[in-house]
């Protein structure tokens, strides 16, 4: 899908055309999209195509006239988080981003923005900040999962927790591995060599650089908190095995006194008068009940019930 966006009065407006001094923004595109972008716009057409591959990694590719900077940007899929390259394209009489998947960098309000694709190195340094905002918040949601899989780690006797900590882990490194590639992608931005930096670039730069280090930080804190979980499970399963064998034992030892005293009962024993009372049964069933009343408190107050 193409969509076409131009500074009009200082705000971000959607146009029908493409024209120069525009902002092409493309995803889950088709060959037939990217041919009309390369006519449009005479940027090489393998170049837009080299972001069909999911797998690019995070880097800066200079043509002539004509710059490539590929971010790696997080998803959310139902096995937990993903990265998948985001290109932007900065030709000069256009700026194409492109992404083989939908993401949520351009999610939020987009008219009526002051992005400006005429600022070329301003506009590039904002999709970083916005890039690097979205991580976090994303590390947010791995922090409550990992505070969701921490309770339910207490009272864990299978590996259901097991493989919720295993997502987690594979989301937080695809998140280091693409910040960090990011990080070095933004230190060839600073440099000055790839883009030309204007008054209020720098500033804006050290923002986004800054929101980038604390993603890492943060994933990289939640990495060792992760691994610590992972060591402990395999002690609290096992304690908690220990727990239900104990607490199966007490019921054992409680249920079997009831058969023992009927077992003694049906031997043939002679009871003297008990044995001809009519009420015998029900004082033998009262008799082991209380005994094994006693026997459970005795039990629950050495914590085996």
């Amino acid at each position: 899908m193409i969509t076409i966006y131009k500074n009009e009065n200082s705000q971000l407006k959607k146009q029908k055309e493409i024209e120069a001094g525009t902002w092409i923004n493309v995803d889950h595109f088709s060959n037939e999209e990217l041919d009309e972008i390369h006519k449009s716009t005479n940027i090489e057409l393998n170049l837009l195509k080299k972001l069909m591959d999911t797998h690019e990694t995070a880097r800066v590719e200079q043509r002539e006239d004509t710059v490539l900077i590929v971010l790696k940007v997080p998803i959310k899929k139902y096995n937990g988080y993903r990265t998948v390259p985001l290109g932007i394209i900065v030709a000069p009489n256009h700026i194409v981003t492109i992404c083989n998947e939908g993401n949520q960098v351009f999610k939020q309000p987009l008219e009526d923005s002051s992005l400006n694709p005429l600022e070329k190195t301003n506009f590039t340094i904002q999709i970083f900040y916005y890039v690097a905002t979205l991580y976090l918040s994303h590390l947010e949601e791995v922090q409550n999962d990992l505070q969701n899989q921490e309770k339910s780690l207490y009272h864990a006797t299978n590996n259901t927790a097991l493989k919720g900590l295993m997502k987690i882990e594979k989301s937080l490194v695809y998140f280091m591995q693409s910040l960090s590639s990011n990080e070095m992608v933004l230190e060839r931005i600073a440099s000055g060599n790839v883009l030309p930096l204007y008054k209020g670039d720098e500033r804006l730069l050290e923002d986004a650089m800054i929101e980038n280090r604390q993603a890492i930080a943060m994933a990289n804190l939640y990495q060792e908190l992760l691994s610590s979980l992972t060591d402990s499970y395999g002690t609290i399963i096992s304690n908690n095995l220990n727990q239900i064998m104990k607490f199966l034992a007490g019921v054992t030892i409680v249920i079997s006194i009831p058969t023992m005293v009927s077992s003694f009962i049906g031997m043939n024993v002679p009871l003297g008068k008990l044995g001809e009372d009519p009420m015998a049964f029900l004082y033998l069933c009262i008799f082991s009940l209380i005994i094994s009343l006693i026997v459970a408190f005795y039990l629950k107050r050495k914590n085996m019930l």
